[in-house]
């Protein structure tokens, strides 16, 4: 705690400034500051500079405002957020109008027609149910004969039209 000078080294005095020390240093610090006046204004002078010293980042943010950059910053922000409120309330216009069902409903029930069923396996034995393995590999089946059964009929496909 003290140097060869009977003066608190500059590490300790640090310490007691930011408050990193425990009850016992601090008390005896204390002490020995009370009846030392070089170590009580070196003390004072450490928290003065710890007071005055601006916190990290304080410059950069300080030159960003002087220079403009930050209003430019904000400005990008405010019309991003305006862009996301305009998506919302165009999804939530679409969603409670008519426009969608009114869409669909002008599509011709025909077009629906060239849709495979799919296929529906048997049903385990009981007991035994299928595993997720059979299970994926039996929808992959059902994806597969889909998707061939609509390439050898491309004709059957017609165009939407939507008024």
């Amino acid at each position: 705690m003290k140097t060869t000078d009977n003066h608190l080294s500059k590490k300790t005095l640090k310490a007691v400034a930011n408050g990193d020390v425990d009850t016992a240093l601090a008390l005896a610090a204390a002490d020995h500051i009370a009846v030392c006046d070089e170590c009580a204004e070196r003390l004072a002078n450490l928290i003065e500079q710890s007071v005055t010293t601006p916190p990290r980042g304080f410059a950069e943010l300080t030159a960003l405002k002087i220079s403009g950059d930050m209003d430019k910053k904000r400005k990008e922000f405010y019309i991003y957020c305006v862009k996301v409120a305009a998506c919302a309330a165009a999804v939530i216009a679409l969603t409670f109008s008519n426009i969608i069902p009114r869409a669909l409903a002008a599509i011709p029930e025909r077009q629906f027609d060239s849709i495979p069923e799919p296929q529906h396996t048997e049903l385990p034995e009981p007991g035994k149910s299928p595993s997720l393995l059979d299970k994926i590999d039996d929808y992959l089946d059902s994806l597969k004969n889909s998707t061939t059964h609509s390439e050898e009929n491309p004709n059957d496909q017609t165009e939407k039209q939507i008024p």
